[in-house]
């Protein structure tokens, strides 16, 4: 079987969790890329949803044409990666398994599956700040219809932290990459960089707009990326929202939460603990 991709990254993650900041990284680290955004199934490539807005979605530095690639006309490459957002750990799994994806996207001589976790804290802050609108007005149409995705945000979190948990221990085949850790040891992206055998010279020192920007600031081209503490007390912006608080009352997510803390912890997330759930 010809080879077309020298590695192949999968990245299971959910929405506002930073892992297009971890993109960006990679591509930056290896040349002859491909990124597609937001895959959803087997097809792997979407054309028309590619079309809408190809700079975000079909991110490569090969001048590659979308029509070839999705035909099978696939050009060789150092790094192919692809992210599902807002998924279980197991879907995700069943489309990284699918027969098709040879025919789809060609082999690969390495494949990574990354299970991608930012503290929940702040991952959920964000998805809140995107509907903040809509949670604080009483009467809100949409207030119901929010409250409902992001329990099932919650859900999805702790999905996540248990396949992370299995990574991270060594009892399951994938990577499983902590957000928070990722952004503040160098030591930790190298070791990455060396697993993946990719440079790690370049950081990720610029937001991307792949993902819309920040939920707390507006995108513009060549925003300098936020500061790790920063990241990690955006919570305190939606800390007074009663949805946003209540969030951390369910018993099984809020179990998964206590537990994230035995694989990292700092100052801003204690703070988080002590307010949201020592209170």
């Amino acid at each position: 079987m010809d080879l077309v991709n020298e590695r192949e990254i999968m990245i299971s993650a959910l929405q506002r969790s930073g892992h297009h900041a971890f993109v960006d990284w990679l591509l930056k680290n290896c040349p002859r890329h491909l990124f597609l955004n937001c895959v959803t199934d087997e097809r792997f490539m979407r054309p028309t949803f590619i079309a809408g807005k190809p700079e975000a979605r079909f991110v490569n530095d090969l001048d590659l044409s979308v029509d070839r690639e999705n035909a099978g006309d696939l050009t060789k490459k150092e790094l192919l990666v692809y992210n599902m957002e807002s998924f279980s750990v197991e879907d995700a799994e069943k489309v990284f398994r699918s027969e098709n994806k040879v025919a789809r996207i060609g082999a690969s001589k390495q494949e990574f599956f990354v299970i991608w976790l930012r503290d929940p804290f702040n991952n959920l802050a964000s998805l809140s700040r995107r509907g903040k609108n809509a949670l604080i007005r009483e009467n809100s149409a949409r207030r119901q219809e929010r409250i409902e995705k992001l329990n099932a945000s919650c859900e999805l979190w702790a999905n996540h932290f248990q396949a992370f948990k299995r990574a991270v221990n060594g009892t399951g085949q994938y990577v499983g990459i902590c957000c928070n850790q990722w952004l503040a040891d160098r030591s930790f992206r190298d070791q990455l960089a060396a697993r993946f055998g990719i440079s790690s010279e370049h950081e990720a020192s610029e937001m991307v707009g792949w993902g819309n920007g920040s939920s707390f600031s507006h995108f513009y081209e060549g925003q300098a990326a936020p500061t790790p503490a920063e990241l990690e007390t955006r919570w305190q912006q939606v800390k007074e929202i009663p949805v946003y608080r209540d969030l951390f009352q369910n018993a099984a997510f809020r179990a998964a939460v206590i537990e994230f803390r035995e694989f990292y912890r700092s100052p801003e997330l204690d703070q988080a603990y002590a307010e949201l759930i020592d209170r």
